[in-house]
């Protein structure tokens, strides 16, 4: 059992197994445009504005270091998209995160900021 799955881990035995791991894992394609983007959309806010990540549709994890096999479950997306059409009726800024094929719940149309 590791650190992390042991309940009485510290915050800073979470934080260390998570630097470790991300050390290890090889980021996703695209990882860095998206991460120039969001901190191009966020420097473009005021300080007074409400800002909230939404992720949505499916999730994928390697089962392996030498990544050939996945865990992947099966979702549409419609909750991530209807959490983000709430948080935007509300005023929010939204960054919207999600996989490249979901369905969004209502049919709108969001206006993308493209940084």
């Amino acid at each position: 059992m590791t650190d992390v799955q042991n309940a009485n881990a510290t915050e800073e035995e979470v934080y260390k197994h998570c630097d470790a791991y991300f050390k290890e894992v090889t980021p996703p394609p695209l990882f860095n445009e998206t991460m120039i983007q969001v901190q191009r959309f966020i420097g473009k806010l005021n300080t007074n504005q409400r800002i909230v990540l939404v992720t949505s549709g499916a999730t994928m994890v390697p089962v392996e270091f030498n990544t050939v096999s996945y865990i992947d479950n099966f979702s549409t997306g419609a909750r991530g998209s209807a959490s983000a059409e709430y948080f935007l009726e509300k005023g929010y800024k939204v960054i919207f995160l999600h996989r490249l094929i979901i369905i969004a719940n209502s049919g709108k149309t969001f206006r993308l900021l493209r940084c």
